[in-house]
């Protein structure tokens, strides 16, 4: 591919594009990079870092108007509208022993991380059904869930998840259960449907930035094995061994220093 690339393009997909294939020293070869997401931005950036404009010519294809995906900022009002804060929104946190690659690219980027606190909490049907993993006064955040029976099954259920999920992972690649949805999976192991509703769906559908409905066809394989990486099957909810974050902006602002708007 050669020793260097060209700067990117952030465009939208066109009809006329067509790719060069390089077949001979002095050919150039057009990179097409799908979605201005941190992966795309982050393969773009080691692109144009390491070839020279006659050897790679890579164009990013993005068809919104932010780069990024859902790593994004938005700017929040606060006093009256006197000064403003900046949100990130997504679920923006990673770890050194699950992010080798990018914790490399954000100190390529000379990104700075810091350590964050993580917590999970649930509020559903207008504030009416509310708990969080906090503390015991999260837990209860809604008083009545004391004396709500599928709230204790939901914690019941959340113990036996944990320890009865890293199961699947063990079993032959052949065996047929490792094909199952979550959908299926709660279903054969007779999962109650307030576990699913106030536990499960809400917190994958956090993860992956999902829908419910969606949630439910996830491969449960693959939901169970991040789960397992990721330190979440235990009783108090530690999501992401030793969770670290960077701010967004400061991320996006260094990937697309190497990007020239189409």
């Amino acid at each position: 591919m050669g020793t260097s690339t060209s700067r990117s393009a952030v465009s939208e997909i066109g009809a006329d594009w067509e790719p060069v294939v390089a077949t001979s020293k002095g050919t150039t070869l057009d990179v097409a990079v799908i979605g201005a997401g941190v992966a795309g931005l982050g393969a773009a950036w080691h692109l144009t870092k390491s070839s020279s404009p006659e050897d790679v010519r890579v164009t990013v294809f993005e068809p919104s108007d932010v780069a990024g995906g859902h790593a994004h900022t938005i700017d929040v009002e606060v006093d009256g509208g006197s000064k403003t804060v900046p949100v990130d929104t997504g679920f923006m946190v990673f770890n050194h022993q699950n992010y080798p690659n990018l914790v490399g690219l954000f100190k390529e980027l000379g990104v700075e991380e810091e350590s964050t606190d993580m917590s999970f909490a649930v509020s559903l049907d207008g504030g009416a059904f509310e708990w969080g993993s906090a503390s015991v006064a999260a837990l209860l955040a809604r008083r009545t869930n004391a004396l709500r029976p599928s709230f204790w099954r939901m914690l019941a259920d959340m113990a036996r998840f944990n320890r009865e999920a890293p199961a699947l992972l063990q079993l032959d690649d052949e065996d047929p259960r490792k094909a199952m949805t979550v959908g299926e999976y709660l279903r054969r192991n007779n999962y109650s449907a307030a576990f699913a509703r106030y536990y499960l769906v809400p917190m994958a559908a956090a993860l992956w930035s999902s829908s419910g409905a969606e949630v439910m066809g996830f491969s449960a394989l693959t939901m169970i094995s991040f789960f397992h990486n990721h330190s979440m099957l235990q009783v108090r909810l530690r999501a992401l061994s030793a969770p670290l974050r960077v701010w967004v902006r400061s991320l996006l602002r260094a990937a697309r220093a190497c990007i020239a708007p189409a």
